[in-house]
């Protein structure tokens, strides 16, 4: 008899197969996270397991773009935190500061950092845990900044890539020094508005911009 080979699927067909996949991943995805409520590693973890996320670090750093992995995450890490902890939703009320970087809520007196490291995306600071908070101009120089991940000199960086052009993004960088599980953790961040940003905090936290330089003190 004769042998006939397997018809090789189409192009269609393989695009059709790894949209299956990819649901399949999703549903479970969203499985563990709804039943379990240290899904998302703790900070501590985010920080000890960062290295294995250098390559999708480096990836963004070189092209300026996040892979797609990283976008999904981000985006059921804050809904999970929103659902369980009713965090930062709607629209911002009178007196918070928000930006796409960023978001200071007067109500729950709350930092949230978005694009945080790849296993933490959304890192929420209470204030009252907060050491100190500084233009990170104070505290390193631009060439020690990070696009994002743990950098050498141990600061924490949400995602920026901005702020390695010289644009005046790094002009805009803060590093804010907080306590949690028991450790002093170093987070780096842009924000669009400095000044109305340590302002909103000032109100909430008086002397937390302890040291700040001059350009950004509320006087």
């Amino acid at each position: 008899m004769p042998q006939f080979k397997p018809m090789s699927p189409t192009p269609a067909e393989r695009r059709f197969r790894a949209a299956l996949v990819k649901i399949s991943a999703i549903r479970a995805f969203m499985d563990a996270l709804t039943s379990d409520p240290k899904y998302m590693g703790s900070i501590r973890t985010a920080i000890q397991e960062d290295g294995k996320y250098k390559r999708v670090y480096d990836e963004y750093a070189r092209t300026g773009q996040v892979a797609p992995l990283a976008n999904e995450n981000e985006s059921f890490s804050l809904m999970r935190f929103r659902s369980r902890t009713g965090g930062p939703a709607g629209p911002p009320m009178d007196g918070d500061y928000n930006d796409k970087h960023v978001y200071v809520c007067t109500a729950q007196r709350t930092l949230t950092v978005h694009h945080w490291l790849f296993l933490h995306p959304t890192l929420v600071i209470d204030l009252d845990k907060v050491i100190r908070l500084r233009p990170a101009r104070d505290e390193i120089q631009q060439g020690s900044v990070s696009a994002w991940g743990v950098g050498h000199s141990g600061v924490c960086w949400a995602r920026d890539a901005n702020r390695l052009d010289g644009d005046g993004a790094f002009e805009r960088t803060f590093i804010c020094e907080f306590k949690e599980e028991g450790e002093e953790i170093a987070a780096g961040f842009t924000v669009e508005d400095p000044k109305k940003f340590m302002q909103v905090l000032e109100q909430l936290v008086p002397g937390i911009r302890a040291g700040c330089c001059e350009t950004w003190c509320v006087r």
